[in-house]
């Protein structure tokens, strides 16, 4: 069987219509008083399967077209899918959503990418802080906050630089300051930033503090028992494999999933470092 074939078929969504949408099927009907006909005319795709669902909508709009007319009266309201009353839905107050924005410029300041996850975090904790219940941060208040307030997620951007002359020196200095950092603070999670980040509308480039790598992914797994004896650590490196399958299984025999030539500075370390040192595709 073709792969293709073996798919799982995509989820059937419900589709939703706008309230000018519902009026003007209410109308065509009530002028008609052939609901066949409207459902021809205006869903000429409509599958058989669907059609009886599709007719006792049409008729659902006819008796409610009294309240779908209010709707469409009122401002954009004939481009909204859904009749929500004014007051509906929990929501921050005022003075904690200028406090949200504070926030999300000061970081913005500092050059800190801001996710999604983030702003609706730092939401709940203003409504917790501010006796707000059932207040969920969900995406449709995000982007109504996003729109309030001119922000959209953009791709971070950043630009390359001329490597230092020590930059070994560097290197080892920072991670000995990282290592000291750790066992200062505990720390035993880490992080990458999100790829995506919160900003103003308009501009197409967005800076942000970062080092290039998040394309470069790495798992460590590190060993030991309640006598506290460590063992070996596991590092598992995103490696791309050969397309030659011979290669590849040579690769996986001998050199851990890497190639030849990386493997001449890999093994160095695999050895010197007692390390154990795997290469895949996902590199976890």
């Amino acid at each position: 069987m073709h792969p293709a074939a073996q798919r799982a078929a995509p989820p059937k969504r419900r589709a939703s219509y706008t309230t000018q949408e519902k009026l003007d099927a209410a109308n065509a009907l009530e002028a008609t008083k052939d609901v066949a006909r409207v459902i021809k005319e205006r869903y000429p795709d409509l599958s058989a399967s669907a059609y009886e669902s599709r007719r006792k909508l049409v008729l659902k709009w006819l008796r409610n077209k009294p309240k779908i007319e209010m709707q469409c009266s009122l401002k954009n309201g004939s481009s909204k899918k859904k009749a929500w009353p004014a007051g509906v839905g929990t929501k921050l107050h005022l003075e904690a959503e200028k406090e949200l924005v504070v926030w999300v410029n000061d970081l913005r300041k500092d050059g800190v990418p801001i996710s999604t996850k983030m702003l609706a975090l730092q939401a709940q904790d203003l409504a917790t802080e501010n006796d707000i219940e059932s207040f969920s941060a969900s995406w449709r208040w995000r982007r109504a906050f996003q729109a309030r307030h001119k922000l959209s997620m953009r791709a971070r951007t950043r630009t390359g630089q001329k490597t230092p002359a020590d930059l070994n020196e560097i290197a080892a200095a920072f991670a000995l300051k990282v290592k000291a950092t750790i066992l200062d603070l505990g720390l035993s999670f880490f992080e990458f930033h999100p790829t995506r980040t919160l900003s103003t509308k308009g501009p197409k480039l967005v800076w942000v503090r970062c080092a290039g790598k998040t394309n470069e992914r790495a798992s460590m797994k590190l060993l030991g028992d309640s006598g506290g004896i460590k063992y070996r650590p596991f590092i598992v490196f995103k490696a791309n494999p050969s397309k030659i399958p011979e290669t590849e299984e040579e690769n996986k025999r001998l050199r851990y999933g890497f190639g030849k030539q990386i493997w001449r500075d890999i093994g160095v370390v695999h050895r010197e470092q007692q390390l154990e040192i795997y290469g895949n595709l996902k590199g976890w």
